[in-house]
């Protein structure tokens, strides 16, 4: 069988232009120049890749890549350019470089012989691995009532207490929330997972807060959605500490069927109200007196009229090192 294609690996000195970071909208890959290339052999073209996306400290990786379901393997060093001469004709091509940044697959590209197609590959950073930290739930039936409820989260659980069965927690809860397990009683089901969440803080649907005003946006906050006196002291305990870590946070609030991009519930028999708040944040550690105030954010409020389920959770996102 005769080799389809050669393969040439090109070292540049344009170091820059590989570690700069391209933005969000930026597609995978590109058709960058189509040129006539008479020196090719004839039936063939010449196929460039600049590589684009890449962390200067990731360089030293080896790059994995395949054509047509045939693999390589290339040491990287700096910014590369990988050339392939090859029959006209389709092609398919996939790039792998290491599991902080995503593969690039292309579609079947056609090739026609005798030219020099120059493609850029736009490597993204895959989404970051977050933990959902310390969802906690309440629940308060009307009467006495046996009760199933199941997490299911989207990606892996890492703790729950109680310890959470392959059918979820089975207990009898009471009308102040107390939750009976046999011999033990809870006051709620605490639960965290790890989970890759493509999710940012709104600056239009959030809420910029100085670290002296962190309480007091949270009381207030809290107090005009409708968690008790005591769900908010377990809130504002928990996450209170975290977002006074930094001098200035961006906050923002997801509630009832927004919260499914975390986790969903299973619960029987069915609650006639199913109350769930997550907070997200992130540090602003340089504020800037230009920041844009937009008007203050208005909350749903909690129903809490019979069978009712309360949820609480949140995210934290770190700032990623650039």
């Amino acid at each position: 069988m005769k080799t389809l294609l050669s393969i040439l690996l090109i070292i540049s000195s344009n170091i820059l232009f590989a570690v700069e970071l391209p933005s969000a909208e930026m597609p995978d890959y590109a058709l960058i120049s189509k040129a006539e290339n008479k020196d090719l052999k004839k039936g063939t073209c010449e196929i460039i890749f600049t590589i684009t996306g890449l962390k200067e400290k990731d360089l030293t990786n080896p790059i994995r890549w395949s054509v047509d379901q045939k693999e390589y393997t290339t040491e990287l060093n700096e910014v590369l350019e990988l050339r392939t001469s090859a029959k006209a004709g389709e092609h398919d091509f996939k790039f792998w470089y290491s599991k902080k940044y995503r593969e690039i697959i292309t579609r079947k590209i056609k090739f026609e012989a005798g030219y020099t197609y120059t493609y850029r590959l736009n490597f993204k950073e895959t989404d970051r691995e977050m933990l959902v930290r310390k969802p906690v739930i309440y629940v308060y039936p009307e009467k006495e009532t046996n009760v199933k409820l199941n997490v299911i989260p989207k990606g892996e659980m890492v703790f729950t207490y109680p310890i959470i069965s392959e059918k979820g927690w089975e207990f009898k809860a009471h009308p102040d929330g107390t939750l009976e397990f046999e011999q033990d009683r809870f006051r709620y089901l605490f639960w965290e997972s790890s989970q890759q969440i493509p999710i940012k803080v709104s600056h239009r649907s959030g809420s910029y807060v100085n670290r002296k005003d962190v309480l007091s946006f949270l009381e207030r906050t809290l107090t005009s959605i409708g968690l008790t006196s005591e769900e908010k002291a377990d809130m504002i305990t928990y996450w209170g500490p975290l977002m006074q870590r930094h001098e200035m946070v961006l906050v923002q609030f997801y509630f009832n069927e927004a919260c499914d991009q975390f986790a969903t519930l299973e619960i029987s028999p069915k609650p006639q109200n199913v109350n769930r708040i997550y907070i997200v944040f992130e540090a602003v550690d340089s504020p800037s007196k230009d920041i844009k105030l937009y008007p203050p954010v208005v909350y749903p409020k909690f129903i809490r009229s019979g069978f009712t389920v309360v949820e609480w959770g949140g995210i934290e996102i770190e700032k990623r090192e650039l």
